[in-house]
């Protein structure tokens, strides 16, 4: 993050990876967003992608994605070298990995720290171990949010302390994403599905809605442990 001038209204925003997936790019957005209306804004990332697309978070390490389910303390000592020289207001933590690396690397910063969820927080609790842990990190920030009322009730269920600073933040879209070109009378309303086929993405509930629509054609783009169930569910249902 480059020096701040003005030294007032600055947000920095660390993601996971610099990879673009919905975190990051959400990141992203919400940095070009905060540029807009005044704010000195800067994305950066815990790893850094070999090949592939990206976004233009800056990587604080070389670390490759995948390797923050275990703690890293070069992460760690990167991140708290970052946080201290750009000095920013607020800290936002995009997406549960970076939750526990912001935790720990902002101990002695002056900025606020917030924490954005964008799933269900349910997803990572694997043990008694990893409730009590996410639970912690969870009371941490000054400010939780959550992009759905849903993902919100979930954090609630494993940190309820947080309800008095916990706030539903729904991504922003620019006005144009809606303007959606309709086909002629009669013709197939076309669908794309576009994501990981994991339990966390739900892609059955996708499916399911798309067979409540009459002539309609969906196409599933990704790769997954679903990938075989979502197959003959779709031919359990009529669908090609």
């Amino acid at each position: 993050m480059a020096e701040n001038p003005s030294k007032t209204n600055s947000v920095l925003i660390v993601v996971n990876t610099n990879l673009r997936r919905g975190a990051e790019v959400f990141g992203e957005q919400l940095r070009d967003g905060l540029i807009d209306q005044g704010w000195y804004a800067a994305t950066v990332s815990l790893t850094a992608a070999p090949s592939g697309p990206v976004t233009s978070a800056v990587p604080v390490t070389e670390i490759e994605p995948g390797t923050t389910g275990r703690f890293s303390w070069r992460i760690l000592r990167a991140l708290r070298r970052e946080i201290y020289e750009s000095d920013p207001d607020v800290i936002l933590a995009m997406g549960g990995p970076t939750l526990r690396y912001c935790v720990m690397a902002s101990t002695r910063a002056r900025g606020s720290l917030a924490y954005l969820g964008i799933g269900e927080a349910t997803y990572w609790i694997r043990s008694g171990f990893s409730r009590f842990v996410n639970k912690w990190l969870l009371g941490k920030p000054d400010q939780v949010m959550a992009v759905s009322a849903d993902s919100l009730d979930k954090i609630m269920q494993i940190q309820p302390e947080v309800a008095e600073n916990a706030h539903v933040a729904y991504i922003g879209v620019a006005d144009e994403f809606f303007a959606i070109q309709k086909g002629a009378r009669g013709e197939k309303l076309r669908v794309l599905v576009l994501g990981a086929l994991t339990p966390e993405k739900n892609p059955e509930l996708a499916l399911q809605a798309v067979s409540l629509v009459d002539d309609v054609e969906a196409r599933f783009v990704g790769s997954g442990s679903l990938r075989e169930s979502l197959e003959r569910e779709s031919s359990r249902r009529g669908l090609t």
